[in-house]
């Protein structure tokens, strides 16, 4: 009969395994319209949450707070420009 706690153990190393690390971006406001939506739609916080990396540039963002969703261009964006930070 199996021990309860090494099948236990198990699952939990083999979750640990699975889970990929979150790519966060911290955004910095460029024009009005993007300080506008830091200060009222993301609650002044600049950290956002990868949803989508598209591989040529293009990221799809959430804020920290679920409440504000945009793309944006890595290298060139007229609204946001962006620093990595992996966690």
């Amino acid at each position: 009969m199996p021990n309860p706690l090494t099948a236990a153990l198990r699952g939990v190393i083999l979750y640990s395994y699975t889970i990929k690390p979150m790519k966060r971006v911290t955004v910095k406001p460029k024009s009005s319209k993007a300080k506008n939506r830091l200060a009222n739609m993301m609650g002044n916080n600049a950290i956002c949450i990868v949803e989508q990396d598209k591989g040529d540039g293009m990221l799809f963002l959430a804020s920290e707070n679920q409440k504000y969703f945009f793309w944006v261009n890595v290298s060139n964006d007229c609204h946001w420009e962006c620093d990595w930070e992996v966690l």
